[in-house]
């Protein structure tokens, strides 16, 4: 009951199947036998593998479930009952929680999260869940609740619950002027949850007082030599385009030096894809006249991993994950991820005043979910999703795309998570 139920029987058969299906790259040859004709991008678009959505494919007609269909026409949600309490509690496992929460405090409501599950109502929630208070605003309480597709659950009595108020940090997104899609991308989904964020520009860095205006900095998947130089790097050669002098300017050693500060006083640093190679080897902080050098414990070794055979042009992968950590709040324990086999992470023994967690890594086997790889057992047990500390700083590195051209929601939370550390 409540299951949706897509027929078959219909003119769009071809494009449901298309969409609905795991896909599996077929493998051709230019000649029998000789070279594999490879795909150069993407080979998974499975709607419910990127959602993490169960979906199961009936083959043989049933008159019983025809007979107890109903067609879908207009909004489609799963409401319940009309509210009757003052405060709502919303499932850390449901992103439609998350946009809800944000769109609460961009009304002024107050939200607070759960530090522990508790059981409201009947029913578990988990650590992370969010209460939101109705308070005097009628007018902001009915939008946020007619804004969700589900029955949230209600807080009748007013015990306390283990919870603390949610406040939204200062985040920069860090996005160049090199047709920069994936920070596009990821504007997109801060608007679409209601997230508040300023674009950084890379030369904006050493004149911005990053520690003082921002919370948390992220690095969407950008080449590095971009981020750095504000120029594009071939063959060992940089050139700029016709691209305006203050388009092409970089983060430079100045900006480097000004980032490494933010994250000294306790700054949280996000960054996926090619990106997270601005951390990788020796970094600098200053302090006052000295300086200190140190290096991140660990190291990306996907360039040698495809020396080696491997080749992911873009592809959902499976990814164990740990459990009862911040970052991996209403998550399950394992997810399928979009990739491009880069970066793979190995990490070391953190030593002085660091740490370090790996919080996804591949499985040992069975690693492809839908689409195409070759050579994909070589990042089995390797990590894909790491957490570092030094010092009051923390760094977030995640060796795929969380919010993948706004396809993958079943990895969303692991970047909103990553955000309310």
């Amino acid at each position: 009951e409540g299951d949706v139920v897509i027929p078959l029987a219909q003119p769009f058969r071809p494009f449901v199947k298309e969409v609905m299906e795991t896909q599996v790259f077929p493998e051709r040859h230019y000649t029998p036998g000789g070279e594999l004709i490879r795909p150069y991008d993407i080979t998974s678009w499975s709607l419910p593998l990127h959602r993490h959505v169960a979906s199961d494919e009936i083959k043989q007609r049933s008159k019983e479930l025809e007979s107890n269909l109903n067609p879908v026409e207009g909004d489609y949600d799963l409401k319940g009952e009309e509210l009757t309490s003052a405060a709502l509690v919303l499932p850390v496992t449901s992103n439609e929680s998350y946009r809800a929460a944000f769109k609460a405090l961009e009304l002024g409501l107050k939200v607070d999260r759960l530090k522990e599950k508790a059981e409201v109502s009947g029913k578990t929630y988990g650590a992370g869940s969010f209460v939101i208070h109705k308070g005097s605003k009628n007018k902001a309480w009915d939008e946020v609740y007619e804004s969700l597709p589900f029955q949230p659950g209600e807080l009748k009595d007013r015990r306390a619950l283990p919870s603390e108020q949610l406040e939204l940090p200062r985040i920069a997104l860090v996005e160049t002027w090199f047709a920069d899609m994936d920070a596009g991308w990821t504007r997109f989904i801060f608007d679409t949850y209601h997230i508040p964020f300023t674009v950084l520009r890379p030369g904006e860095f050493a004149k911005t007082d990053l520690a003082g205006k921002f919370d948390v900095i992220i690095f969407p998947d950008t080449d590095k030599e971009i981020l750095m130089t504000g120029k594009r790097n071939s063959g060992g050669s940089y050139y700029q385009g016709s691209y305006h002098p203050d388009y092409v300017k970089g983060i430079g050693k100045e900006g480097m030096e000004k980032l490494m500060t933010f994250s000294d006083d306790g700054g949280i640093i996000l960054s996926w894809g090619r990106s997270a190679r601005l951390f990788e080897g020796m970094l600098k902080i200053k302090h006052g006249e000295s300086e200190e050098e140190f290096s991140l414990p660990f190291r990306d070794i996907s360039p040698d991993l495809s020396k080696e055979g491997l080749f992911i042009p873009g592809s959902l992968l499976k990814v164990n994950l740990i459990e009862d950590h911040p970052l991996t709040l209403g998550m399950p324990e394992s997810i399928g991820v979009f990739s491009r086999g880069r970066p793979v992470f190995r990490t070391s023994v953190p030593r002085f005043d660091m740490d370090r967690r790996v919080i996804g890594a591949y499985p040992e086997k069975d690693i492809m979910i839908s689409g195409y790889a070759s050579g994909e057992e070589k990042i089995g047990n390797k990590a894909a999703m790491i957490w570092m500390k030094k010092g009051k700083g923390q760094f977030v590195l995640l060796g795929f795309a969380p919010q993948f051209r706004g396809s993958t929601q079943g990895a969303y939370k692991l970047l909103v998570n990553s955000i309310l550390l």
